[in-house]
């Protein structure tokens, strides 16, 4: 593995996040490829993710870590329909494609991705990920 970062906490997500299905929906699958205990194969960004040396940049192979070391994406605990002022000015001068989450409304391409994903569990061939109430630890 090139990159290992974090998992993220879904059980506690409130419901007055607005994107709060779409998030469980989403990172469920951060959390399918357990290969040891508490580590899972997934995806990472660069948020606190650790890179092995003269790793290049681009499609790096990643482990996750589970719990008790998952994170908060603090971002996904807020209430949209009561923002606070910070919260308010980060969407407003965020350069888009910062955040996939902290804004208004989701980009075109994680809608696009969590329609396939959507497609591939109907299909039976993804876990079902309809009701994401259980996803993560």
């Amino acid at each position: 593995m090139n990159k290992a970062g974090f998992g993220l906490r879904l059980d506690d997500l409130p419901a007055t996040y607005e994107f709060r299905s779409e998030v469980l929906e989403w990172e469920a699958q951060f959390w399918e490829t357990e290969v040891e205990a508490g580590v899972f194969r997934a995806d990472l960004d660069t948020t606190f993710a650790l890179y092995r040396p003269a790793t290049p940049p681009g499609g790096s192979r990643a482990l996750r870590t589970g719990h008790p070391y998952a994170a908060r994406h603090m971002g996904w605990y807020s209430d949209s329909r009561h923002l606070t002022e910070e919260e308010r000015f980060y969407r407003a001068h965020a350069r888009a494609g910062v955040s996939n989450w902290d804004t208004d409304e989701l980009p075109v391409e994680l809608v696009e991705a969590l329609a396939h994903r959507r497609s591939l569990n109907v299909a039976g061939e993804g876990p079902d990920l309809r009701d994401g109430d259980d996803a993560g630890v």
